[in-house]
């Protein structure tokens, strides 16, 4: 997936009732920690400490935004609020929908364990260079 410039829709807006919004945003994030990382932002062992602190909450996170997309999924669906634009089967396309969502929290949830694994150790380093 490539980057893209925010949306006009999550671009310096309140994003608490624009799930679309939250999400760019999210995902902007992401993207500048990545570049920032690449261009030298790490100095002290307590940055990547902090930065896997705040993984680890983004992950800890992940299994709700997830469980609520997959409630409003199954809710649409049930009062036929979705349709397939290509005329498959819209039952088994929700279904695979819904199974994927549950993998994917499942997945985040095993990403948050291994940042807290891994942060037992890294909070107790010390050092760094620039």
């Amino acid at each position: 997936m490539t980057s893209r410039p925010l949306s006009d829709r999550a671009a310096g807006r309140e994003t608490y009732s624009d799930p679309v919004a939250a999400a760019e945003v999210a995902a902007e994030g992401v993207r500048a920690l990545n570049h920032a990382a690449l261009c030298g932002g790490y100095v002290y062992v307590s940055d990547l400490d902090a930065v896997l602190g705040s993984l680890e909450l983004v992950a800890e996170r992940l299994p709700q935004a997830l469980a609520q997309a997959t409630g409003w999924v199954r809710r649409a669906h049930e009062v036929g609020g979705i349709s397939h634009d290509q005329g498959a089967g819209v039952d088994a396309a929700v279904t695979e929908v819904v199974l994927g969502l549950i993998e994917a929290t499942r997945h985040a949830a095993d990403l948050r364990a291994a940042l807290a694994v891994t942060r037992r150790t890294s909070t107790h380093l010390c050092g760094g260079v620039s």
